[in-house]
């Protein structure tokens, strides 16, 4: 089983990052840190361009609930864009 560090900078809220999945692909994904008022949809919005995609967010991160609010500062996983 393979593992990813993954250390968010200071200077920005976002960092691209790749992880060896178990089909040897790679599976590609970008970190981002939660800011106050945060969720599902304005991320969407804000970091993907539009609200509709919070499902991508809420598949690739496990997510049970929907428009989740988060504590600010949580890192969760966004999908690269193609």
């Amino acid at each position: 089983s393979s593992s990813v560090a993954v250390s968010t900078p200071s200077a920005s809220s976002s960092v691209a990052v790749s992880a060896p999945s178990a089909t040897s692909e790679s599976v590609g994904y970008r970190v981002y840190v939660t800011k106050e008022g945060d969720n599902l949809l304005t991320i969407a919005e804000n970091e993907l361009g539009a609200s509709s995609r919070w499902g991508e967010i809420k598949r690739l991160n496990n997510f049970r609930s929907g428009a989740t609010y988060f504590e600010v500062g949580t890192t969760i996983k966004l999908p690269l864009d193609d």
